[in-house]
């Protein structure tokens, strides 16, 4: 979770302190005041990552996954009904990378989770 840090911190943090510069590289029409709003959900998902990439138990991150996951589904799928307002370029396959890569990333988690054996809490 940790390798998510930085490419949800750099475009959460230029969102935020230059959300005019944002908005020209934005891959759609970006009003600056909504993208200091979407800059709130790109910083919490970093902020939230650092510790739960340090979280030794999986009921710590669970709900952290899972919500991320949803989320990022979500985007993708509303961004591809939306797919004329986008500007073509490299700023779009870079929005369409990122939400297909981080929900194949918490997707690839919770599947390998939900994998592993549970521990049993009794003992012969």
């Amino acid at each position: 979770l940790t390798g998510l840090i930085t490419p949800v911190v750099t475009p959460g943090a230029m969102l935020l302190a230059l959300p005019g510069l944002a908005a020209r590289l934005w891959p759609w029409e970006l009003p600056a005041i909504l993208g200091q709003l979407y800059s709130t959900f790109l910083l919490g998902m970093a902020v939230c990552a650092w510790p739960a990439a340090r979280e030794p138990r999986w009921g710590g991150v669970r709900i952290y996954v899972i919500a991320n996951l949803f989320v990022n589904l979500l985007v993708l799928v509303v961004s591809l009904l939306h797919l004329p307002r986008f500007s073509p370029g490299a700023s779009a396959w870079a929005w369409f990378a990122f939400c297909a890569l981080s929900a194949a990333l918490f997707g690839g988690i919770l599947v390998q989770q939900n994998r592993r054996p549970a521990l049993s809490s009794s003992f012969s």
